[in-house]
């Protein structure tokens, strides 16, 4: 089973609709994660005809930010246990020796609010004793080296991020393609 999680920043743009729909049909994901949907209920519900995936859970904006929307396939067994305008939690198959948990997380891209959102994190980690998927937009790193560009970090920020993982047990999955999620369309390294 794959997933994809992607800040998405509006539906409103009909290219942004199309990169989508052209990596649903790259990768055959069973479960997307789509985070600062801007989108009303159903826009989102229509989304699901062009992405084949059968079931959507909706977290609406607030205002005129925002919005989160989970999307899965049919025959995935996922029951949405709880959920905020910043995470959508979930159990795969649930009841099955094989469980697992889903959670869609959007940070607040507020610097003086992500000490909530950490603190969010440890309370979730606390929740549920199965094997934990933690995927979306924290807004943060945690070195200086994951960015590129513009001023430093705050080591202090890093440093309470890089604690909030280690509180939780995450480990970094890695990634495929390229290295800085926000470009600017300026591209000069290497794609992995």
């Amino acid at each position: 089973m794959n997933c994809i999680s992607w800040n998405y920043r509006g539906l409103g743009q009909p290219w942004v609709v199309l990169e989508l729909t052209k990596l649903v049909k790259k990768y055959s994901p069973s479960i997307i994660f789509l985070m600062e949907t801007r989108a009303k209920d159903h826009k989102l519900k229509t989304l699901c005809l062009k992405l084949h995936l059968e079931n959507v859970f909706i977290e609406p904006q607030v205002n005129t930010g925002g919005g989160l929307a989970l999307y899965w396939k049919d025959g995935i067994n996922l029951k949405v246990l709880d959920s905020t305008p910043t995470f959508i939690d979930v159990v795969v198959y649930l009841g099955m020796d094989d469980a697992w948990r889903l959670t869609g997380f959007y940070a607040n891209p507020t610097t003086a609010n992500w000490e909530h959102s950490w603190a969010l994190l440890k309370h979730l980690s606390l929740k549920l004793n199965l094997p934990w998927l933690c995927m979306g937009d924290f807004n943060e790193i945690t070195k200086a080296e994951e960015k590129k560009g513009r001023p430093d970090r705050p080591k202090r920020q890093m440093r309470e991020f890089r604690e909030a993982l280690d509180f939780c047990g995450f480990r970094d999955l890695g990634f495929v393609g390229a290295p800085f999620t926000w470009c600017n369309n300026q591209f000069d390294g290497e794609v992995t």
